[in-house]
C-alpha cells in the first residue's frame, strides 16, 4: 500500500497545479467538479474485471473477452487472474491493477461515465496511469469517445512529449509508469493534454462530438503484449479550463491570448516571477480571451501567466502557465513583396515572400478593395506563422480581394492590398493524339482545349518525367527539332491559358529515326501471346518486305538483340524461360534497307497451375480448391506462376503467402472466390463467421510481394453491415502487386492496403471495379493508384439503420508518402446505395487521398466531399481533388481538402510508385486484358459559349470495337472522328443529349464497355439555380448564399400540399431545392384536410373564461398562469406543429414560375442554420389562433401572437427576395379589442433574431400588415452583439403599419426601398418605417416615402434607445430630406456601406421597385396618387367673361401626367378640362360678375388622380368696376 499511496500524493500533487493560488487578491470560489470515475481497484475481487468495464471500441477491436484476450484486476502478489494466465511481474506498483492481457486483436476496455454534454458547457478531465511490458506504437494509452462510441481524442504510444530535462522530446519507456491527462472543453471540442503534469499539447477533436460519454484504453491490433492501468479519474468541470494560452512579449508589455471556454462569463488573469512561484491576480472579470499586460513590467526578463475561467458556478483550474518575456521590438517595417493568388477550382491559395523581422502575419479577405474584410484563421486564430494561406469555398463568379499584414510583438506593419483574384474550374486537358518521328525531329498533334490561349510542350528522356518545357505554342501540333536519333523521347502537353495551366496530358513516346529510301513500312497490329516456356508472335505483313527482325532485351528499351530473321508475319521463341520478362520488336527489311522498329510489348512466360473444382485433380498441375494450388507453389518462390482459375463460385479463404503468384480468372462475371467472415459485434458474438477482428476477417489474404490478380471477383458477402462491421474482401501486404480487371465486393473495409514486413505497399489497380460503403478502401500502404476504377457505393443495412460511409480511410505512415491517387475513375451509386457518402476520411496520423479527373456520379453525396472524422488516431491528413465533376463535385463546398493545379495534379504513375510502372501491359498465359474506355473528363456543357467534344482514349487490348451506342441507337459517322486510339465524340452530337447522366456503350462484340457522359447547362436559368449575386448585400458576406442551386436530382422536390412540404424539407445539411406548385394551406391535418380552431384546441382552453379571469381588473399586472394559461399554451403548440415547419441548411424553396405559389397560414423557421433561398412564394395570413395577454408590454399590456411568416433565428447567409407578405385573408380589425386593447393574431412577416447575420432582403412586396421586421429580438440579448448584419434593398412596403425594418444592434443597409402608406388605413394606419433600436447601425440610402401630405421627415424613423443612424438620398412625396438631421439626438454610423451591386437614385426607386417587388402576379401597380405639399391656386387675368387659373406642380411617386380642371358648385364637380403637365390654364366663357370655384386635380401615368387639390374662388368683372389695376380681385 505504500506504493499506492504514493502515487495517490503524486497525483495530488499534480492536481494542485491547478487550484488557484492566493496572492495579493483575493479569488472567487473555485467552482465544483463532479466526480464521474475513480477507481483504484483496491478492495476489488482480484483475477477478474472489475464491473463497468467492457472491451474497447474502435478499429480492430475485440469484441468480447476470451481467455487471450481480457482485462482483470491483479497485483504482484496475486499475479494470476480467472482465465488462468499468469502476468509478468509488476514492476513499479504492488498495489492492485487493471492489467490487460493482449493477445489477437485490439484488446483494452473502454469505461462509460453519464456524458459531459457540449450543450452544459462545462468541462471534464480524464486521467490515469499506465505502464507497458513492452511498448507497442500502436496501442492508444487514453481515448475519449462520445455516447455513439466515436472516437473524439487518442493519445498514441508513439508520442512525442516534452522532456523537461533536455528542453527536447521523449517517447513512452517500456516498464515505466506514466500520468497521462486530458483536460477537454467539450463544447469547443478540444483538449489540453498533460504527460506527468507537464503540458503535452492542445488537440482538436478528430471528430466532431457532442459529448462524452467513455474512455478508452486501446492495444495494438496485430501485436500482443500487457499493459496495466490505475488510478483511473474522470470528472466534470462546472467551470472549463481555458485552454491553449500563449504569450508574446513586446516593450514592457505582454500580450496574452487564449482560447474562449464554453459557459464562461469572465476570464481571471494571474501572473508570476517564476514558473513554480506563487500566482498574484493580476486582472478579473475580463469579458474576452485575451489580456495585455503592462503592469509594471521591466524588458528582457521573463514573467509567467495563468487563466481562469469564471462562471456562476465560481472559478475553474488554472490553465497551464505560458511565459512572456517583453523587449524592445519594433514592428516590421519592409513592404510585403510578392503577393499573389494561385488559382484553384473553388480555391485561391494566396502567398507572400516572408517580411523581415515579422514572426506572423495576417489575412483578411474581401470582395471589394475598400471592405468590408474578414479575417482569415488557422485553428481558428488570425495570426499565420507561414507565408501561404489555401482559402476555400470560393466561387468562380466572385472577384476577391485579399490584404496581408505583417507584425511582430511590437506591432503591425503596413498592409499589402492584393485587388483582384478569382477561382476557376480547370482547364481541360488535352489529348495528345499522334507522334511521327522522322530524322532527328518529332511531329506532335494534340486536341484543342476550350478557353486555352497556348500549349506547353514537354519531354522527357525518362518514362514518367520530370519533364522539362520545349516550347509554347498557340496552335495544337510542334515539330521538335531537338530530338536526336537513336533516344526515346517521352512527350506531353498542357493547356495554358492567362491565368492557370492544365494537368499534362497522356504521355507518348518517340524513337526517331533516319528514313531510308525504298525501306519498307513499319509493321503493324504487333501482337504476343505468352505460354507455358514459349512466346507466339505476330503482325501484320509489310509490303515490299522481304523479311523481318525480331528482336528481344531483357530491359525495356533495349539493348535489343536480333534473335530470328524471318520472312513471315509471326514467330514463335521457344528460347525463354518461364518468369523472366522479354521486351520485343520488330522491323521490316528488304534490300534498300530497314525500317522503323514496332512498339515495345512487354511478355512474360510463366509455369500454369489449374483450379477447377469440375475436373480431378492430380496435385501438381491441376487441383480442386485455390488455396492448395498455391500451396504447390514454393514458399521461397522467385518466378512467376500463374493459377488459372475456372468459370465458377469458390467459397473458401485464401491465403497468399509466397510470391510471384498470380491469381486468374475466367473473367470478373465468371469466376469469384467469396467468403463471409466478419469483425462482428456484441449482437453476432458466437456467430458462425465472427472473428472478433478485422484482420481475421479477410476472403483473401495476401502477404507475399509481387502478388498479381486479374479477370476474377473476390467478395466478402457478411451482413447486414449494422451487425457484422468490419468484413474485408481483400486484404493486400504486399509490395509491387497488380490487379487487373478485378471486382472486390464488400461492404465496410472492402480493400485493406496494407504492409509488407519491410513496411512496403506499391499497389496498383486498373479497370477494377470497387464496392463498399463505410471505409471501403483503408490501409497505410504508401503508395496506391487507382487507375479507370469504378467505386461503387452500395448498402447492406436494414431501414433506419445509420447508411452511407467512406470510400477511403487513409493510415499513411509518413508524410512523404503518395498515399491513394485515383485516376480517370469513377463514382456510382450501386442499386442498393443509401445514406450519404464521401471521398474518405482520416484512419490514422497522415492519411493522404488524391483523386484526379474524377467522375462523381453519385446522387448520395456529401458536398463537403471529405469527412474530417478519424477513424482512429490522426495527426493530420492530405486529402485534394482535380476536375471532380457530375452530381457530387462540388469544389466550393469542399472544406478540409485542397483543389489541385493543373501542375499539382500533373502525377504519374512511375513518379508515384518509385520508378516501377506498372500500367505497361504485361502478357502473361491466361491473362486476357479487357478492353478500356478512358477520358479525363465527360463532363460536357450545353451551354453553347462552354461546348466542347469529349476525347476518348480507347485501349481495345486485341478486341475490335464495333460501335458506340446510345441506348439501342447507333451513333453515326459524323457523332464521333477517330484518330490512333482516340475517339472524338463531336459537341454536335453531344448537344442533343438531355440534362443528367447518359451512358453511352462502346461496344467490343460480347463485350459493352460504359462511358457516362455528364451533361450539364451552365447556361440555364431555372429558378432553383440561381443564387445571390456577389456583392448583393450582407448576404454575399463571406462565402455567399447558394441555398439548394447545386441540389443533386434526389433533393429536388415539386410539392404541392403541406403532407409533401413537410416530407421534403428534412434531410441534413444536402443541398435540396423545393419548388412550390400552387396553393399550399398550412391549417391542414396530416391527410391535407382542412383545420382551424377547433382542431388545435386544448380541451380545457375556454377564451371566454381567459377574457374573465385574466382581464387586468383581476388579475393584476403579472403575467398569466395557471391552468387556463397552460391550456393556452398546449393549443398554441397544436397549431405550432401543424403550421410551423423547419428549413435545413444550403436549401432554396421558391415559387413553381407559372403557379402563383403562395403559402397560407405558414411559418417557414429558419433557425441555427447557414444558406438558405427562399423566393418567388407569396405568403398570406400567417394567423394565431390563440395570442398571449402580456399586461408588462407597455403600459396598458398588449395581445401578442407568435408566427412570422418568415422567422430566421441564429442562421447565416440567407436571401429573401421576390417573395409578397400580406395578412390578406385574416386582416387585425382595430376595432376587433378585448382589455382595451388591439386583439392582435398577426407577428412579424419577416424576423431576424437570435445573432442571426449575412442577409439580403430584396424585392419583396409587403403589404396589408402591421410588424413587418424586426431585427434583433431584444436589448437584452447581447448575442446579437456584431451579427444581424443584413441588407434591406428594392423592397415595396405598402400599408405597413410600423417595423420596416426595426433595429437592434446589426449593420442594417436600408436603401433603394419604396414605402407608401398612410396614417388614415382603417387596419394597419402608419406609425412609421425605420425603427432606430438598441446599438443598431442603420445606414438608409436613396429610398422613397409616400405618405400623407404633410407627413414630417421625423416620423419615418422610431428611437428606441438608438444613438446612430445615417440617411443619404431620402424622398418623403417628392422632396429630398433629412431624416436622421430631424431628429437632433442622432449621430452617424461608424460604418460606411461597401456590399451592393448598384444603388439607384431615388427618383427612380418607385417605378423600379413597382414594377420588379413581389412574387409572381402579386403587385397591383401603382394605386398613389399625386398630392401636393404646398402652394396653392389662383386666378389672374380675369375679365367680365375669362380668367386665368395657376398653381403649383402637385408631386407623385413616379411622376404627373396631367391635371384636371373642375368647376365647383355646391352640389358638384364638373371637369371642365383635361391638361397635359401644365400649371396654367385658360377659362372662358363665363358670366359677368359671377362667382366662381374652380378645383385642380393631378392625375398620373397609372391614371390614379389626387383626391383634392388647390382651389380658388373669385369673381369675374361686372360693367361698372373701376379698371384700376390695383383693384383687389383675389380667389382663395
Amino acid at each position: 500500500m505504500m506504493m499506492k499511496a504514493l502515487r495517490i500524493m503524486l497525483c495530488l500533487l499534480f492536481l494542485s497545479s491547478y487550484v488557484p493560488l492566493i496572492g495579493a487578491s483575493e479569488i472567487q470560489a473555485a467552482a465544483p467538479v463532479t466526480s464521474l470515475v475513480n477507481d483504484n481497484f483496491e478492495g476489488n475481487t482480484l483475477g477478474v474485471l472489475t464491473v463497468g468495464y467492457i472491451p474497447p471500441f474502435g478499429s480492430g477491436v475485440i469484441t468480447a473477452f476470451t481467455a487471450t484476450n481480457n482485462s482483470t484486476v491483479i497485483n504482484s502478489s496475486n499475479p494470476r487472474n480467472s482465465y488462468g494466465q499468469t502476468s509478468t511481474a509488476l514492476v513499479g506498483n504492488t498495489t492492485n491493477v487493471l492489467w490487460i492481457s493482449d493477445g489477437a486483436g485490439r484488446g483494452g476496455f473502454n469505461k462509460a461515465f453519464t456524458p459531459v454534454t457540449a450543450a452544459s458547457g462545462k468541462g471534464m478531465t480524464a486521467q490515469l496511469d499506465f505502464m507497458e511490458g513492452a511498448m507497442v506504437s500502436d496501442s492508444y494509452v487514453l481515448e475519449l469517445l462520445d455516447s455513439n462510441k466515436k472516437i473524439a481524442l487518442s493519445l498514441k504510444a508513439d508520442y512525442a512529449f516534452p522532456d523537461p530535462l533536455t528542453g527536447g522530446t521523449q517517447k513512452f519507456q517500456a516498464k515505466t509508469w506514466y500520468t497521462v491527462k486530458y483536460v477537454a472543453d467539450v463544447k469547443a471540442n478540444t483538449a489540453d493534454l498533460y504527460i506527468n503534469g507537464i503540458f503535452s499539447g492542445n488537440f482538436k477533436f478528430a471528430s466532431p462530438v457532442t459529448d462524452i460519454a467513455s474512455i478508452n484504453f486501446r492495444m495494438a491490433g496485430t501485436s500482443t503484449g500487457n499493459a496495466y492501468v490505475d488510478n483511473i479519474i474522470v470528472s466534470q468541470q462546472e467551470a472549463v479550463t481555458p485552454q491553449n494560452l500563449t504569450a508574446e512579449g513586446a516593450n514592457r508589455r505582454v500580450e496574452l491570448s487564449w482560447d474562449a471556454t464554453s459557459g464562461t462569463d469572465t476570464y481571471n488573469v494571474y501572473r508570476s516571477e517564476s514558473p513554480d512561484g506563487i500566482y498574484e491576480k493580476l486582472a478579473e472579470g475580463m469579458p474576452s480571451n485575451s489580456y495585455t499586460d503592462t503592469a509594471g513590467l521591466t524588458n528582457d526578463k521573463y514573467y509567467y501567466y495563468k487563466v481562469t475561467s469564471v462562471n456562476s458556478s465560481g472559478e475553474s483550474e488554472y490553465s497551464y502557465y505560458a511565459s512572456g518575456y517583453p523587449n524592445n521590438v519594433e514592428p516590421p517595417s519592409d513592404e510585403i513583396t510578392g503577393l499573389n493568388a494561385i488559382v484553384r477550382n473553388g480555391q485561391l491559395t494566396v502567398a507572400w515572400n516572408p517580411v523581415n523581422k515579422a514572426t506572423f502575419y495576417t489575412l483578411e479577405r474581401s470582395t471589394t478593395p475598400e471592405g468590408p474584410f474578414v479575417p482569415l484563421l488557422t485553428n481558428g486564430k488570425p495570426k499565420l506563422t507561414s507565408t501561404s494561406y489555401l482559402d476555400t469555398n470560393l466561387r468562380s463568379d466572385t472577384t476577391y480581394c485579399y490584404r496581408v499584414s505583417a507584425g511582430n510583438v511590437g506591432g503591425m506593419g503596413e498592409p499589402k492590398l492584393l485587388e483582384k483574384a478569382s477561382p476557376a474550374a480547370p482547364l481541360g486537358t488535352p489529348t495528345l493524339l499522334s507522334i511521327e518521328p522522322g530524322n532527328n525531329q518529332d511531329q506532335l498533334n494534340w486536341t484543342s482545349v476550350t478557353k486555352a490561349s497556348s500549349y506547353s510542350v514537354k519531354r522527357s528522356l525518362v518514362n514518367g518525367g520530370p519533364y522539362t518545357a520545349l516550347a509554347n505554342v498557340n496552335g495544337t501540333s510542334y515539330l521538335d527539332t531537338t530530338a536526336e536519333n537513336g533516344k526515346t523521347y517521352y512527350y506531353v502537353v498542357a493547356a495554358v491559358s492567362d491565368r492557370q495551366e492544365s494537368m499534362i496530358s497522356n504521355q507518348l513516346k518517340a524513337k526517331q529515326y533516319a528514313p531510308v529510301n525504298g525501306a519498307p513500312a513499319k509493321p503493324t497490329s504487333f501482337q504476343a501471346v505468352a505460354n507455358e516456356g514459349s512466346v507466339s508472335l505476330s503482325w501484320n505483313a509489310v509490303i515490299g518486305a522481304s523479311s523481318y527482325n525480331v528482336k528481344r532485351a531483357i530491359s525495356a528499351e533495349g539493348p535489343y538483340t536480333v534473335i530470328s530473321s524471318t520472312y513471315g508475319a509471326t514467330f514463335g521463341d521457344s528460347s525463354v524461360t518461364n518468369g523472366i520478362t522479354y521486351y520485343y520488336v520488330v522491323s521490316a527489311v528488304n534490300s534498300n534497307g530497314e525500317s522503323p522498329e514496332t512498339d515495345e510489348l512487354v511478355v512474360l512466360p510463366a509455369a500454369v497451375l489449374t483450379v477447377d473444382k469440375n475436373v480431378t485433380a492430380d496435385g501438381v498441375k491441376v487441383f480442386n480448391t485455390i488455396q492448395s494450388a498455391i500451396n504447390q507453389v514454393p514458399i521461397n518462390n522467385t518466378t512467376r506462376t500463374i493459377i488459372n482459375i475456372a468459370s465458377g463460385a469458390f467459397t473458401e479463404k485464401v491465403k497468399v503467402d509466397r510470391p510471384y503468384v498470380s491469381l486468374v480468372g475466367a473473367g470478373m462475371d465468371k469466376t469469384t472466390i467469396m467468403y463471409s467472415d466478419y469483425a462482428g459485434t456484441a449482437v453476432t458474438q458466437g456467430k458462425p463467421g465472427h472473428t472478433g477482428n478485422t484482420f481475421l476477417s479477410q476472403t483473401v489474404d495476401v502477404t507475399a510481394d509481387f502478388f498479381n490478380a486479374s479477370n476474377l471477383t473476390i467478395e466478402n458477402s457478411a451482413g447486414p453491415r449494422n451487425e457484422v462491421a468490419q468484413a474485408v474482401a481483400l486484404s493486400l501486404k504486399s509490395d509491387m502487386a497488380v490487379l487487373e480487371s478485378v471486382r472486390l465486393k464488400g461492404f465496410q473495409d472492402t480493400l485493406y492496403n496494407g504492409l509488407n514486413a519491410k513496411s512496403q505497399g506499391r499497389h496498383y489497380f486498373h479497370n477494377s471495379i470497387i464496392e463498399g460503403d463505410v471505409d471501403f478502401i483503408f490501409g497505410e500502404a504508401p503508395a496506391v493508384v487507382m487507375d479507370n476504377v469504378k467505386l461503387v457505393l452500395v448498402s447492406n443495412v436494414p431501414t433506419g439503420a445509420s447508411a452511407g460511409g467512406h470510400i477511403t480511410a487513409g493510415a499513411q505512415k509518413n508524410t512523404t508518402d503518395k498515399g491513394y491517387v485515383f485516376f480517370n475513375s469513377q463514382v456510382v451509386d450501386g442499386p442498393s446505395a443509401q445514406g450519404i457518402y464521401d471521398l474518405g476520411r482520416p484512419w490514422k496520423d497522415y492519411a493522404r487521398a488524391t483523386f484526379i479527373n474524377t467522375l462523381i456520379d453519385s446522387k448520395k453525396f456529401l458536398p463537403e466531399g471529405w469527412a474530417a472524422s478519424c477513424a482512429g488516431s490522426c495527426i493530420t491528413s492530405y486529402f485534394s481533388e482535380y476536375n471532380s465533376y457530375g452530381y457530387g463535385a462540388n469544389a466550393t463546398a469542399r472544406q478540409i481538402s485542397s483543389q489541385l493545379t493543373g501542375q499539382e495534379a500533373s502525377l504519374t504513375i512511375p513518379q508515384i510508385l518509385g520508378g516501377w510502372d506498372p500500367s505497361i501491359p504485361v502478357i502473361m498465359p491466361k491473362v486476357n486484358y479487357a478492353p478500356a474506355v478512358v477520358v479525363t473528363s465527360s463532363n460536357f456543357d450545353k451551354n453553347p459559349a462552354s461546348q466542347a467534344d469529349i476525347n476518348v482514349s480507347v485501349r481495345s487490348n486485341g478486341f475490335a470495337l464495333t460501335n458506340i451506342t446510345n441506348g439501342t441507337g447507333v451513333l453515326g459517322s459524323l457523332d464521333y472522328t477517330v484518330t490512333s486510339n482516340v475517339y472524338t465524340l463531336k459537341k454536335d452530337y453531344l448537344s442533343r443529349l438531355p440534362v443528367g447522366s447518359v451512358t453511352l456503350g462502346f461496344n467490343f462484340g460480347d463485350i459493352d464497355v460504359p462511358l457516362i457522359v455528364n451533361v450539364i447547362d451552365s447556361g440555364e436559368n431555372d429558378i432553383g439555380r440561381q443564387v445571390l449575386t456577389p456583392n448583393d448585400g450582407w448576404g454575399a458576406h463571406t462565402t455567399g448564399t447558394t441555398g439548394g442551386s447545386t441540389a443533386n436530382p434526389e433533393q429536388i422536390y415539386i410539392v404541392s400540399k403541406r403532407s409533401e412540404l413537410v416530407k421534403a424539407l428534412p434531410g441534413g445539411t444536402m443541398p435540396k431545392m423545393i419548388y412550390i406548385n400552387g396553393t399550399i394551406d398550412m391549417n391542414v391535418d396530416q391527410n391535407d384536410n382542412p383545420i382551424g380552431i377547433e382542431f388545435y384546441k386544448d380541451p380545457l382552453y375556454d377564451f371566454d373564461a381567459y377574457l374573465r379571469v385574466y382581464d387586468p381588473a383581476v388579475w393584476g399586472k403579472t403575467l398569466p398562469g395557471g391552468a387556463l394559461e397552460e391550456a393556452r399554451v398546449r393549443s398554441a403548440s397544436n397549431q405550432s406543429k401543424q403550421i410551423k415547419v423547419n428549413v435545413g441548411s444550403n436549401t432554396t424553396i421558391v415559387g413553381l414560375p407559372g403557379t402563383n405559389a403562395k403559402i397560407l397560414g405558414g411559418n417557414l423557421n429558419v433557425e441555427n442554420v447557414d444558406n438558405v433561398i427562399i423566393r418567388n412564394i407569396e405568403f398570406r395570413n400567417t394567423f394565431d389562433y390563440f395570442p398571449q395577454w402580456d399586461p408588462t408590454d407597455g403600459e396598458a399590456g398588449n395581445w401578442n401572437s407568435a408566427y412570422d411568416s418568415i422567422s430566421v433565428k441564429g442562421s447565416t447567409h440567407v436571401w429573401i427576395d421576390h417573395n409578397t407578405f400580406s395578412d390578406l385573408g385574416g386582416l387585425d380589425d382595430p376595432n376587433h379589442t378585448y382589455f382595451g386593447r388591439k386583439y392582435q393574431q398577426h407577428d412579424g412577416a419577416v424576423d431576424m433574431t437570435n445573432a442571426s447575420d449575412m442577409i439580403t432582403v430584396s424585392y419583396n412586396y409587403f403589404h396589408d400588415h402591421d410588424k413587418t421586421t424586426l431585427v434583433g429580438g431584444s436589448d437584452s440579448f447581447s448575442g446579437d452583439a456584431g451579427k444581424e448584419r443584413i441588407t434591406f434593398h428594392h423592397n415595396f412596403y405598402r400599408n405597413v403599419g410600423q417595423r420596416a425594418p426595426r433595429v437592434r444592434y446589426g449593420q442594417v443597409h436600408v436603401y433603394n426601398n419604396y414605402y407608401e402608406g398612410t396614417a388614415n388605413h382603417p387596419n394597419n394606419p402608419f406609425l412609421y418605417a425605420i425603427g432606430v433600436g438598441y446599438q443598431s447601425q442603420g445606414y438608409a440610402e436613396n429610398n422613397y416615402f409616400a405618405n400623407d401630405a404633410g407627413t414630417l421627415p421625423s416620423s419615418l424613423i422610431q428611437v428606441s434607445s438608438g444613438t446612430a443612424f445615417t440617411d443619404k438620398g431620402s424622398v418623403l412625396n417628392g422632396e429630398n430630406v433629412e431624416i436622421a438631421v430631424s431628429n437632433g439626438t442622432l449621430q452617424p454610423v461608424n460604418w460606411t456601406p461597401r456590399l451592393y451591386t448598384f444603388v439607384d437614385h431615388t427618383a427612380d426607386v418607385p417605378a423600379i421597385v413597382i414594377q420588379h417587388a413581389g412574387a409572381e402576379n402579386t403587385q397591383t401597380g401603382d394605386t398613389f396618387a399625386p398630392l401636393w405639399n404646398s402652394g396653392n391656386m389662383t386666378a389672374t387675368n380675369v375679365t367680365k367673361t375669362s380668367l386665368t387659373l395657376n398653381w403649383h406642380a402637385a408631386v407623385d411617386n413616379i411622376g404627373v401626367t396631367g391635371f384636371r380642371v373642375y368647376l365647383v358648385s355646391d352640389t358638384s364637380a364638373r371637369e371642365i378640362a383635361v391638361l397635359g403637365n401644365i400649371t396654367t390654364y385658360n377659362v372662358t366663357n363665363l358670366q359677368k360678375d359671377t362667382n366662381y370655384k374652380f378645383m385642380i386635380r393631378a392625375v398620373d401615368a397609372a391614371g390614379n388622380l389626387s383626391l383634392s387639390g388647390p382651389s380658388v374662388t373669385i369673381r369675374t368683372d361686372h360693367d361698372n368696376r373701376d379698371k384700376n389695376p390695383n383693384d383687389p380681385k383675389k380667389g382663395n
